[in-house]
């Protein structure tokens, strides 16, 4: 790993850390702000697949429990990450929605 991204390992770590809490604890808002940032920090370190599920699990989440608002960050985060991985058909479907947020 390049020297400069060692420290989203340890980001890995702590978020899943935090996730593990607000699982725990039953913080559904926490659980979907956890799989946002374990997206990001994914997506950073090239892992789109494995960004895109750890979107598609905030943004259940968040329509859950309706906090709709913060879901722009998780279809702008799927739209590029299925850019990345040239889903073409999904990557328009998240940027639309995207826009409509």
């Amino acid at each position: 790993m390049p020297k400069d991204l060692r420290g989203f390992g340890k980001a890995i770590d702590y978020h899943k850390q935090s996730l593990a809490i607000v699982q725990k604890i039953k913080d559904k808002k926490g659980v979907s702000n956890c799989y946002l940032s374990l997206g990001s920090v994914e997506y950073k370190l090239g892992n789109f697949r494995r960004a895109i599920d750890y979107y598609l699990n905030a943004e259940n989440i968040l329509k859950q429990i309706g906090q709709i608002h913060y879901l722009k960050a998780v279809y702008d985060g799927l739209f590029f990450a299925y850019k990345k991985i040239e889903d073409h058909e999904n990557a328009e479907k998240y940027k639309e929605l995207a826009k409509a947020k």
